[in-house]
């Protein structure tokens, strides 16, 4: 389950999309929504859209939004007995499905839309009709043959013979497909696996460990100085405080810091001390310069046209700074860390 924001508001006031794709059958929903709406109104949606149609899943795996993290999310879906597996920082591997599914809606809708990209709600059933009856490149299957034994009658299969079979060969052949799908996902996940561990090394700390921690190149909540591209890869080093599972780790990180203190293995880095190589005044992770300062207003707002899509952007006036210093933010991030600017 993911988000697509920064798109233009349609004729209908959306500008988000909702969509949920199912780990084995692969099929999908798309759910177009407001941005600015809270955790109560997302969980309408999905039972409207998904519960109604599937029910309850076992797991379900999010990012970290603030929709997602959120005490009402969480509280309900404890009381579903339903898991909620949350990806790690940095690591978008966790949930690489739902990214992959993001590039595909996207072009599929820039074949139907217009220039001016408001009419896009119209095409979304046509949209998910078309991609949950297209075979699957992992299952060999379409998701609508998974979950229903057949695919189900559009305009290009009218006339076209098709086969009655009896209730027992069905579900026989129900079943035998669902483990063929599964026999496939494992082998697309080796495969995946296998080409990650090309570029791995192994490594493995225990709590109590002391650890350096990367920092993303193009990291917009995380910074080691001021000027981002002379500043240093990896900051810490913090210390383990509990080992989750082998490739996860939580740190102990400053009790100011707004960063999820969960991170994957790759983004570690041994910390081994040596007096004669220390520099005076140890870098520390610390929040970008937004953070250090309460925000005071929106001066103004534009469209940025980017290579595939369009977002708005607004420009924020920042307390205690000069004008000049006033910086163009995304929508997606006033929304999450400064929703009452726009409200």
């Amino acid at each position: 389950m993911d988000f697509i924001v920064g798109l233009l508001r349609t004729q209908r006031k959306r500008d988000t999309i909702l969509f949920v794709v199912d780990r084995l059958s692969k099929m999908a929903h798309f759910i177009p929504m407001q941005e600015v709406i809270e955790a109560p109104q997302v969980a309408e949606l999905f039972i409207q859209n998904v519960f109604r149609l599937h029910g309850l899943a076992t797991s379900i795996v999010l990012d970290r939004d603030v929709r997602f993290t959120g005490h009402f999310w969480k509280f309900v879906f404890d009381k579903l007995k339903v898991s909620l597996k949350m990806s790690s920082g940095d690591h978008p591997q966790t949930d690489s499905q739902t990214k992959r599914v993001n590039q595909i809606l996207e072009d599929m809708l820039r074949a139907y839309v217009s220039e001016r990209q408001t009419d896009r709600d119209s095409y979304f059933p046509l949209v998910e009709f078309s991609y949950n009856n297209r075979p699957h490149k992992v299952t060999g299957m379409s998701p609508f043959e998974m979950n229903y034994g057949m695919n189900p009658t559009s305009p290009s299969t009218i006339g076209m013979p098709k086969k009655c079979p009896s209730a027992s060969e069905f579900l026989a052949n129900l079943q035998a497909k669902l483990e063929i799908a599964k026999a496939k996902m494992q082998q697309a996940a080796d495969r995946a696996k296998e080409y990650a561990d090309r570029k791995r090394s192994p490594r493995s700390f225990e709590e109590g460990d002391r650890v350096f921690h990367q920092v993303p190149a193009r990291s917009t909540s995380l910074s080691t100085g001021k000027c981002r591209k002379l500043s240093p890869r990896y900051c810490g080093p913090w210390e383990i405080v509990k080992k989750l599972s082998d490739v996860a780790y939580q740190l102990e990180l400053p009790p100011d810091c707004r960063v999820h203190p969960v991170f994957h293995v790759n983004k570690l880095r041994n910390y081994i001390s040596r007096e004669d190589n220390l520099i005076e005044g140890i870098v520390s992770l610390q929040e970008t310069d937004r953070s250090d300062h309460s925000q005071d207003r929106i001066l103004d707002r534009r469209q940025k046209r980017l290579r595939s899509h369009v977002i708005q952007e607004y420009l924020v006036a920042w307390r205690g700074l000069p004008l000049t210093d006033s910086t163009w933010e995304s929508t997606a991030l006033v929304c999450k860390y400064f929703p009452s600017l726009i409200i």
